[in-house]
């Protein structure tokens, strides 16, 4: 057991190495490097796998410690539903708030690949039960476990399902400046156009400039201040409405007499 456990635990670190050399590779060598990081992932799941059938029924602990290992390679694998499973394995012998935030996670990756609406909408309800799970736990690991859906659900295109998890971030934790500036992103994506006579208006969603300048509030030279003070200033322009008649110019157009 120890053997395959050791193999497959030095698979996944290989893995993240790999993943840093990835994300700075130039583009000629990047293909060699996802099939070594592919490679990596099949040898750790195979691995765990094994050290996962050769644990002592009389040893829970280590059989949840496997059970967690094997759930990430697979969730790295993007064999989401495998990890869901897997973690649940793990949680059923040793409950914890990280094995409970980790399934939230690739619960939501499965419900990204679910085609049907209603199911998808399951499998969402189903990770923010398994934050709610893990805050019961420890709820110091709210502000993580909410934003890690979050990140994954703009990082995916899906900007409205992420407004309610990065809302309960920033409740859980108000220092967060990604978080702030993750939900106004996610608001803003969803402000509506609608035409009035010869005007376009823009319905912003509340709580739209007040995540931009929490964001500001939060870490006033953070790597996010300044692209949240731009959002901040598009929104006061918008907030006007803009002219949509041909030949009309703002009057900081016209020229001085």
């Amino acid at each position: 057991m120890k053997v395959h456990f050791d193999a497959g635990l030095a698979a996944l670190t290989d893995a993240s190495d790999v993943r840093k050399q990835l994300a700075s590779a130039p583009a000629d060598q990047k293909a060699g490097l996802q099939d070594k990081l592919n490679t990596d992932y099949q040898t750790a799941i195979t691995e765990l796998d094994q050290a996962e059938r050769g644990v002592s029924p009389k040893d829970p602990k280590n059989h949840a410690v496997v059970l967690a290992n094997l759930a990430q390679a697979y969730d790295y694998s993007k064999k989401y539903d495998d990890a869901v499973t897997t973690y649940q394995k793990a949680i059923d012998l040793q409950p914890g708030a990280g094995l409970y935030s980790n399934m939230s996670t690739s619960q939501v990756n499965a419900a990204l690949a679910v085609k049907d609406p209603a199911g998808m909408q399951q499998k969402l309800a189903d990770a923010s039960a398994d934050c709610d799970k893990a805050i019961a736990l420890d709820p110091t690991s709210a502000a993580k476990c909410w934003k890690n859906l979050g990140i994954v659900l703009t990082n995916t295109g899906h900007m409205e399902e992420s407004v309610g998890p990065l809302q309960k971030a920033t409740a859980a934790d108000p220092k967060d400046a990604q978080s702030w500036f993750l939900l106004g992103g996610s608001l803003t994506a969803m402000i509506v156009p609608s035409q009035q006579g010869d005007k376009l208006t823009y319905q912003i969603p509340p709580g739209t400039t007040d995540a931009y300048q929490k964001c500001i509030d939060a870490a006033p030279t953070g790597p996010y201040a300044a692209q949240a003070k731009e959002a901040l200033d598009n929104l006061a322009a918008l907030s006007g409405g803009v002219s949509t008649t041909e030949g009309v110019r703002t009057p900081a157009a016209k020229k001085k007499k």
